[in-house]
C-alpha cells in the first residue's frame, strides 16, 4: 500500500506567517507572565535569520520585508535581560525547599527514602541528579545521598544496553514499522524500551534507515512548528474527542490527552459513538491517571455523561466542562494527526483495498459484522500500543523528557492547595466518583463497546465454535486480512438456521 503523501511545500508567505505566529505567541507569553525568555530569544534569532534569507526572494516586497524585520527587532529589544530574569527566577518559592524529613530523631540517621519509588523514577528516565535536586522523592536532596543509597541497596544506576543481534533488531523494527509506517526513530526507540530493549539512539536511527529509507526522508520533510501551549499542571485540562476516519466501516476512535504533559490518557477503538461509551473509556483512564480538574470537548452530544460526571465531582460554575469547536482543541487535533498517520492510515487503505477487490461489501450486514469482529480488537490493540510508545518517547523541545516524566514531575511539584488537579491526586475523590457513577448509571465495562453493532450471523453454538477455532488475536503479517478471510469463510459455511 502506498504511503501517505505530503504535498505542502513551504513558501515565502509561509515564512512570514510563521513570523507572525511566533511574535504573537511571544507577546502572549509576556502578557501572561509565563514567557521563557531564553527560548524566546532563540526563536527571535531564528526569525531574523530566515527573514534575511528572503532578501533575494523577489516574491516579497522590500517594504514588507523591512517592516517585518523591524517588528521582530522591536520585540527582541523589549524582552527582559537574561541575567535579570535569572536573578528574579532564583527568588521564586520552591515547594521542596526543605529536605526529606528524617523520622529517626536526632543524629545522622538515614533519610527516609522510598527505594521502590526511587527505582521507578530511574526506570522512567530521570537521572539521579534530577531526582535529588527537583525533590521528586518529596524533598530536595544532595545527589551524593542518593548515589550512596543506590550503592547500599545494590541498585543499578544506569541500565546496560541490551545484547541483541542486528538481525533480531531488524526484525522487531521492521515489524513495528510495518504496523506504524509513519513513526520516527524517537517513537521506535520508545517502543523498544516498552519491550525491555535498550539500545543506543544512533543504532535505532540507523536500523530504521535500513528498514525504511524513503519513509525517513518523508518524515523529515514533514516536520512542523508548534504553537506554545501552556496550562499550570498536569491534569489541569484533558482534551477529549472522537476520530472518524474509519466511520465508513462503523469504527470510531475515542481519545484523551493531558494538555500540560501531552500524556495520552486513553486511546480506544469502538463500534459506537455514544455518551456511555465515551464515559466508560474516560473512567478507565481516571483509574490510571486520576481525575482531571477540567476537560475540553467539542460541541457534540457524545460527552454529556462526562460533563455531568465532571460537574458532580469537581463542582459547577468553575469551568469543569469546557466546550467549543474542535478546531480550537489544539492538543487533540495534533494527536489525531499523529494517530491517523501512524496507526489508522494503514487500516484506512486496507479497507478501501478490500472493497476494490470485492472482498468487503459495507452494505452487507454479515460483511460488516465480520469486519468489526476481526478488526476492532486489532485496531484497539494497535492504538494502545502506540499510546504506550508515545507516552514513553522523549520530546526534544522538552529537554528530552517523556510525557510520563512531565506528567509525574508536574504533579509532584504542584501545589495541592492551589490546584484541583494536584489535590485530586493527593486526595482522590473516590467517594464522589462512585456516587456520580451510580447516579448517572454509568458502566465501567469498556469491552461492551468493542463488539460489532450488527447482529451476529451465527447461532450461539457456531459462534462459540468460531471463538475456539480461529484466534483473532494471532500475529498477522497482513494487518489482519488473513484473519478476516478465515472468519468470513467460517461464517459463510455456517449460515444461521431458521
Amino acid at each position: 500500500m502506498d504511503r501517505l503523501q505530503r504535498t505542502h511545500l513551504p513558501t515565502a508567505d509561509s515564512v512570514l506567517e510563521r513570523v507572525s505566529i511566533t511574535l504573537r505567541d511571544v507577546q502572549r507569553g509576556k502578557q501572561n507572565g509565563n514567557l521563557d525568555v531564553s527560548a524566546a530569544r532563540t526563536q527571535i534569532a531564528s526569525l531574523l535569520t530566515n527573514l534575511q534569507r528572503l532578501e533575494n526572494d523577489h516574491t516579497v516586497p522590500d517594504d514588507l520585508l523591512k517592516s517585518t524585520i523591524q517588528s521582530v527587532v522591536l520585540v527582541r529589544d523589549s524582552l527582559p535581560d537574561l541575567t535579570q530574569h535569572a536573578q528574579h527566577s532564583s527568588h521564586s518559592v520552591d515547594r521542596y525547599e526543605d529536605t526529606v524529613p528524617n523520622p529517626h530523631g536526632r543524629g545522622r540517621d538515614l533519610c527516609d527514602i522510598d527505594i521502590s519509588k526511587l527505582q521507578q523514577l530511574i526506570d522512567m528516565g530521570y537521572t539521579v541528579k534530577e531526582i535529588a535536586e527537583k525533590g521528586l522523592l518529596g524533598g530536595v536532596l544532595h545527589p551524593n545521598t542518593l548515589y550512596s543509597r543506590l550503592r547500599s541497596n545494590n541498585m543499578q544506576i544506569r541500565s546496560s544496553y541490551t545484547d541483541i543481534s542486528d538481525d533480531d533488531l531488524h526484525s522487531i523494527v521492521a515489524e513495528y514499522n510495518r504496523d506504524h509506517p509513519n513513526s520516527g526513530s524517537a517513537e521506535v526507540h520508545a517502543y523498544l524500551k516498552t519491550r525491555g530493549i535498550s539500545i543506543k539512539r544512533e543504532r535505532c536511527r540507523e536500523m530504521l534507515r535500513n528498514v525504511d529509507a524513503s519513509g525517513t526522508a518523508l518524515r523529515w520533510s514533514a516536520t512542523i512548528q508548534r504553537r506554545k501551549y501552556s496550562v499550570p499542571t498536569a491534569n489541569s485540562v484533558w482534551h477529549l474527542d472522537t476520530h472518524h476516519s474509519l466511520i465508513r466501516w462503523g469504527i470510531v476512535v475515542h481519545g484523551g490527552i493531558d494538555g500540560h504533559s501531552r500524556l495520552v490518557s486513553f486511546l480506544r477503538a469502538a463500534t459506537c459513538n455514544t455518551s456511555k461509551a465515551a464515559a466508560s473509556f474516560f473512567l478507565q483512564s481516571v483509574k490510571a491517571y486520576g481525575f482531571p480538574s477540567r476537560v475540553r470537548v467539542d460541541n457534540g452530544t457524545e460527552y454529556g455523561d462526562i460533563g455531568r460526571l465532571m460537574i458532580s465531582v469537581n463542582g459547577d460554575g468553575r469551568g469543569s466542562f469546557l466546550t467549543g469547536p474542535s478546531v480550537h482543541n489544539q492538543r487533540i487535533e495534533r494527536l489525531w494527526r499523529d494517530v491517523f498517520t501512524k496507526v489508522l492510515d494503514t487500516f484506512y487503505k486496507l479497507f478501501h483495498y478490500m472493497e476494490e477487490r470485492q472482498l468487503l461489501n459495507v452494505n452487507d450486514k454479515t460483511h460488516r459484522w465480520v469486519l468489526q469482529y476481526v478488526f476492532v480488537p486489532i485496531i484497539d490493540r494497535a492504538l494502545r500500543q502506540w499510546m504506550e510508545t508515545h507516552n514513553t518517547h522523549k520530546i526534544r523541545t522538552e529537554n528530552n523528557r517523556t510525557p510520563n516524566m512531565m506528567w509525574f514531575q508536574s504533579l509532584v511539584q504542584g501545589d495541592s492547595q492551589r490546584y484541583t488537579s494536584v489535590r485530586n491526586i493527593e486526595q482522590p475523590p473516590n467517594e464522589a466518583v462512585s456516587d456520580a457513577i451510580r447516579d448517572l448509571q454509568l458502566s465501567e465495562d469498556d469491552t461492551t463497546y468493542l463488539v460489532p453493532r450488527d447482529p451476529c450471523p451465527l447461532s450461539q453454538h457456531n459462534f462459540q465454535q468460531l471463538q475456539t477455532t480461529i484466534a483473532i488475536n494471532r500475529n498477522s503479517t497482513s494487518h489482519g486480512l488473513d484473519i478476516f478471510g478465515d472468519v468470513m469463510q467460517f461464517v459463510l459455511a455456517h449460515p444461521t438456521e431458521l
